[in-house]
C-alpha cells in the first residue's frame, strides 16, 4: 500500500499549480533562447489549444492583485515561498509563456493534455522537489536523449532545453519530446488550428482555440444542445487595462449563430433579474455582456476598466467572507441528474458522483497527514489528466457540446 506523501510534498505540488494555472494560458511571448513557438511543440491532432502570456500579465495590475490575494492568506503564501525555495522557481517570475494542448481521443479515449513551459528553469532543483514530492513513487524513463520523471499519480515531468519545460500525460509528453527532435507534426503544421489561431489579433494574455471534433458535434445534435452547431471556438482575455474579453462560436449557418445569440441574451436577462447577483452588486456589470451574431459567427465582449476589475474583486472577495461558513456543498451528479447543483441537505454520499468537499473527521487519528483531497491522485498530488467533453470513459460527463 503506497504511502501518503507529506504536508510538504502536497504544499509544493499545490504551490506550483496554484501559480502556473492563476498565471497560465495564452499569447505569442517565449523565452529569450531557444523555442519561441510552443505550437511547433504540439501535436497537430490537439483539439483545444491554451496558452498564457505570463510575461505580458506580468506587466499589469492585475498582477498585483494576484499577489496581493496570495499574501492575504498565510497559509497559500508559506506554500508559494516552499516552492520557491525548494525547486528555485518562482511561476510569475520565471514562466514567460504556457501552452496546454489537449487532443481528442474518442467515445472511450481520455482527452490527456500537456502543458509546454517556456521560461528559465533550474532543472536539477526542480527534478529535486519533484522527486521529494513524489516519494518512493520516483520514477526516471529514458526517451531519447531525454529523461522524463514520473510520480505515482501519472504526472510526468521532462525538459526540452533549459528554457522549455513539458508536464502532463507520459504519452503526450514523449510527442512532445519527438517533436522536438523533429520526429511527427506540429499543431503549426494544422492548417485549421493556425487558421484559428490566426483569427486573434494582438498580445493578448490570454487565448484559446478550440477545434470540435466532428464526432462531439454529432452527439450534440442528438441531444439538442445549444452549442449543437459549433465547430469551433476563439477566445482571448487581455489584462492590460482592466479585464478585456472577447469569445467567438463558429456555427453552421447564419440560423443557428442567431440562434445562440438569443439564447445568451436571454440568460443574461434571467441573471439581471436573480436577487443573488442584486445582493452582490454585479448587475451593472453583467449588463454589460451583450451578444451578437455576425454571420455565422456568435459573439461576445466586454470591457471592464481597471476601477470596476477591482471592485470586482473586492466584491466578489467579500462574498466569499461573509458566505464562507454557510457555503453549500457540491457535488458531481451523474448525467441521468441533469448537471451540477448545490446540495443543501447534505445526504449520504452519492456513489455515483464524486463529492468535491473534504471530510477533516476522515483524518482525526492519523497524524498531520491527511487523506488525498478531490481530483488528487492516490499519493496526493492532483491529477494532470483532463478530457474533453464526451471523451471519458465509462458515462460521460454533462457538457455544454451535450452529453
Amino acid at each position: 500500500m503506497p504511502s501518503r506523501p507529506t504536508n510538504a510534498a502536497r504544499a509544493t505540488w499545490r504551490s506550483l499549480l496554484l501559480g502556473a494555472v492563476s498565471v497560465v494560458l495564452a499569447g505569442g511571448c517565449g523565452s529569450k533562447a531557444g523555442i519561441s513557438d510552443p505550437m511547433k511543440l504540439v501535436p497537430a491532432d490537439s483539439r483545444v489549444l491554451v496558452q498564457i502570456n505570463v510575461a505580458r500579465l506580468r506587466q499589469t495590475q492585475f498582477k498585483d492583485r494576484l499577489l496581493q490575494l496570495r499574501d492575504r492568506s498565510e497559509g497559500l503564501k508559506k506554500k508559494w515561498d516552499h516552492l520557491v525555495q525548494k525547486s528555485g522557481l518562482d511561476p510569475l517570475r520565471d514562466i514567460d509563456t504556457l501552452l496546454l494542448a489537449m487532443p481528442y481521443q474518442g467515445e472511450q479515449g481520455s482527452g490527456e493534455a500537456a502543458v509546454v513551459a517556456l521560461g528559465r528553469f533550474n532543472q536539477p532543483a526542480i527534478v529535486a522537489w519533484f522527486k521529494e514530492a513524489a516519494g518512493a513513487k520516483f520514477q526516471e524513463t529514458k526517451h531519447g536523449n531525454r529523461t522524463i520523471y514520473s510520480n505515482s499519480a501519472g504526472q510526468n515531468l521532462s525538459f526540452v532545453s533549459s528554457t522549455t519545460a513539458v508536464v502532463g500525460d507520459l504519452t503526450q509528453v514523449k510527442r512532445i519530446l519527438d517533436l522536438a527532435d523533429g520526429k511527427g507534426q506540429s499543431a503549426r503544421q494544422s492548417p485549421k488550428l493556425v487558421e484559428l489561431t490566426n483569427r486573434v489579433q494582438g498580445n493578448q494574455t490570454v487565448r484559446g482555440v478550440v477545434s470540435v471534433p466532428d464526432e462531439v458535434s454529432k452527439r450534440a445534435k442528438e441531444a439538442d444542445s445549444p452549442f449543437k452547431a459549433v465547430s469551433a471556438i476563439v477566445a482571448t482575455i487581455d489584462f492590460a487595462a482592466g479585464l478585456e474579453f472577447d469569445f467567438r462560436a463558429e456555427c453552421s449557418d447564419e440560423n443557428e449563430a442567431k440562434s445562440l445569440t438569443d439564447k445568451f441574451n436571454n440568460l443574461v436577462k434571467e441573471l439581471l433579474e436573480s436577487p443573488m447577483l442584486g445582493s452582490l452588486g454585479l448587475g451593472g456589470i453583467i449588463s454589460e455582456l451583450k451578444g451578437a451574431q455576425e454571420l455565422k459567427v456568435f459573439r461576445v465582449r466586454g470591457n471592464l476598466p481597471q476601477q470596476k476589475l477591482d471592485e470586482l474583486i473586492k466584491k466578489i472577495e467579500e462574498a466569499f467572507k461573509a458566505k464562507l461558513g454557510d457555503l453549500p456543498r457540491i457535488k458531481l451528479p451523474s448525467v441521468e441528474e441533469g448537471g451540477p447543483k448545490i446540495d443543501d441537505s447534505q445526504p449520504a454520499p452519492d456513489k455515483t458522483a464524486p463529492d468535491v468537499t473534504t471530510d477533516d473527521k476522515a483524518s482525526e487519528g492519523k497524524g498531520d497527514e491527511p487523506k488525498a483531497a478531490p481530483g488528487e491522485g492516490s499519493d496526493g498530488m492532483p491529477s494532470l489528466k483532463l478530457n474533453l467533453p464526451g471523451g471519458t470513459k465509462g458515462k460521460r460527463r454533462p457538457s455544454l457540446l451535450g452529453q
